[in-house]
């Protein structure tokens, strides 16, 4: 019998082991259905309709989209520019950027509080909520961004091959993508480096952002399995 976990391998396999919207590196993630498979069963094995999601992501996005309208109202990490709708500040956290069009904004909000991507002390957190087991997404991202930082500092000190392959392999065990970007974005061969390292990363959307491109291609979907 067929089911939509079969899709998992595959998945990992083209997006790398990272939540596809909060970044993390997870050892397990959850096929994510964009709209959800409760209220839309025909689309449970939809190859256009999954993504990546960890634990508290998917928890908290529920059956929150539904509709087609739901799906417009937001962002998709596989079809639009993400990284454009949010800023990663000092101690990785996230606030939505000051984007121009409100709409867009609009957008951004929506899809932070679909999946709490927001939230820390004074924002929907305590103190102690971002150290526990329930939610340390916003703790996780601060070690990556204290780590990038150590390590931009580093390099800057040994600006050698080895140093910046070891920061490549830290990356990719930590997860969060859109920190390091930022910690590195002045330095143009990491950002390069950094975007070849993480799986199923658009290198063109990324550095070459025109306004009007289209979204790009959702995967091919895998063979259907034996």
């Amino acid at each position: 019998m067929v089911e939509y976990r079969h899709a998992r391998p595959t998945l990992l396999e083209r997006m790398g082991g990272y939540c596809s919207f909060c970044e993390v590196q997870a050892p397990t993630l959850d096929v994510e259905h964009i709209r959800c498979k409760d209220h839309n069963p025909a689309l449970a094995l939809e190859w256009s309709n999954f993504l990546l999601a960890c634990k508290n992501c998917n928890s908290t996005k529920g059956t929150t989209v539904s509709t087609d309208e739901d799906v417009a109202a937001r962002l998709w990490p596989d079809r639009d520019r993400t990284q454009d709708a949010f800023v990663y500040g000092e101690g990785g956290v996230v606030s939505v950027a000051p984007l121009v069009d409100p709409a867009e904004r609009r957008k951004a909000e929506l899809t932070a509080e679909m999946v709490g991507l927001l939230r820390r002390p004074g924002a929907g957190l305590t103190s102690g909520q971002t150290r526990t087991a329930s939610d340390r997404r916003l703790h996780l991202r601060r070690q990556a961004w204290d780590e990038a930082t150590i390590s931009r500092n580093n390099l800057r000190k040994a600006p050698v091959e080895e140093m910046r392959d070891q920061i490549l392999i830290l990356a990719t065990a930590r997860g969060f993508f859109s920190v390091w970007l930022t910690v590195f974005r002045d330095d143009a061969d990491m950002v390069d480096r950094l975007i070849r390292a993480f799986s199923g990363t658009d290198r063109a959307r990324i550095l070459t952002p025109p306004p009007t491109a289209p979204p790009p291609p959702h995967p091919t979907p895998p063979p259907p399995p034996a």
